[in-house]
């Protein structure tokens, strides 16, 4: 944003079109429905960190490659249009108002997937939902969950934490399973 009048802006976020999300860009303006490139997303909003939590900026997907910045610092980067991916941004927000910045890009390549051609429609946009979420100052980070593949009535859990931690328990429960443990 500019701060005085001399000072030259490349881009204001708050007079551009803007978009409601989770969504395409493809299907909202007719003159993006065959763009492939970048379009760049910001939100500002209020936020107040509760004491001893983490902050996770989660987001169902992003077709298919995207940069985030929480106020103006990066945030982190990922790749694949339909899976789900988040960062823990604690660190990068501030008390009050806040701003993130995602810049998607939908270009196809010959090196990456999906290749040149393929037989679905290239839609471009954040297209599932954008949450933050506060957690615990350890959580769950990642986990893997799978069945025996010679025994179908056992199943392989595991799970990593944020931090390395001596003698932490984790739930693992399925209720469709009958499963809590």
């Amino acid at each position: 944003k500019q701060r005085d009048p001399k000072e030259l802006v490349e881009y204001n976020f708050d007079k551009s079109d803007s978009m409601v999300l989770p969504s395409d860009w493809n299907t909202k303006d007719e003159r993006l429905f065959f763009y492939e490139g970048n379009v760049w997303f910001k939100k500002s909003f209020t936020y107040h960190p509760q004491e001893n939590r983490r902050t996770i900026l989660y987001f169902g997907a992003i077709n298919y490659e995207a940069y985030v910045w929480v106020n103006g610092r990066k945030a982190g980067y990922h790749i694949g249009g339909f899976t789900a991916f988040n960062m823990d941004v604690t660190d990068l927000l501030r008390d009050g108002e806040n701003f993130i910045v995602v810049k998607v890009d939908n270009r196809r390549s010959a090196e990456s997937i999906p290749t040149l051609n393929f037989d679905w429609w290239n839609y471009g946009g954040i297209t599932r939902d954008i949450m933050l979420v506060d957690l615990a100052p350890v959580y769950v980070e990642n986990y893997s969950l799978q069945l025996d593949r010679k025994d179908f009535n056992k199943i392989h859990f595991s799970a990593k934490l944020s931090e390395a931690q001596a003698g932490k328990s984790v739930r693992l429960k399925i209720d469709e399973l009958g499963i809590d443990k």
